[in-house]
């Protein structure tokens, strides 16, 4: 009897879908093409570096017109296999030159930021007293150029809300205020994702703001932006 009872139960067979589609074969196939040639050349160029440390004659070379052909293809697919990640990685910062504390605290509060470098001038003496207090850590200081480490544990943009309060309706406008830490001149009040308004600062922990009432009529959320950037919601 069991064995003439359908299968109902059982879920249907989902479709396979390969992982790496057509085109993106056809790039992983370059790549590992790219990845072969590489690792031969390196073989060839690293036998030939062991026989120049093991000969006897300081007269002699193995280092010939061949040896710095393999030597730039070398140099050249290792480009080629990098520079669309440095590419993807890097980002070109409007520097103010100095630079202030404020666009230091803003970087901070990026978390894809990691490395800043800028030339020599852009942080005096004062500002690298600030930026070692904040756990910046110099890299190098080399060829007009200061590269910087910027702290791992970053807890975010330090900007936190902590109430809000609305105030009643006067002439159809309301004006409410913002408690909390991190708040700056500049800073602007987003209603609902697509409204944005001034923030009047009153200190760095309290804001006002005045909105129409028509946009408290259903649901009411807003957060705070600053240079096109969401900082907190609440």
């Amino acid at each position: 009897m069991a064995d003439n009872v359908p299968e109902m139960n059982k879920a249907p067979r989902k479709k396979y879908v390969r992982a790496v589609g057509p085109r993106l074969r056809i790039l992983l196939l370059c790549i590992f093409g790219l990845v072969a040639v590489l690792a031969a050349n390196s073989i060839y160029l690293g036998a030939i570096t062991c026989l120049e440390w093991l000969k006897g004659d300081p007269n002699v070379t193995y280092q010939n017109w061949f040896y710095m052909v393999m030597f730039g293809t070398h140099l050249g697919l290792g480009l080629l296999l990098v520079l669309p990640e440095l590419n993807r990685s890097q980002r070109y910062l409007s520097f103010p030159h100095p630079a202030t504390p404020e666009f230091l605290d803003d970087l901070l509060a990026d978390p894809e930021v990691n490395y800043i470098l800028a030339r020599v001038g852009a942080f005096p003496p004062t500002l690298r007293i600030w930026m070692s207090q904040h756990g910046f850590q110099i890299v190098f200081e080399e060829q007009g150029y200061d590269f910087f480490e910027l702290p791992a544990n970053r807890t975010g943009s330090g900007i936190r809300i902590f109430s809000a309060d609305v105030r009643a309706t006067f002439r159809g406008i309301v004006s409410g205020s913002l408690q909390g830490v991190g708040f700056r001149k500049g800073d602007l009040v987003v209603i609902n994702g697509k409204d944005t308004y001034p923030a009047m600062f009153i200190s760095e922990h309290e804001l006002s703001f005045q909105v129409p009432s028509t946009l408290l009529g259903g649901p009411f959320f807003l957060w705070l932006m600053r240079r096109d950037r969401r900082l907190a919601t609440i």
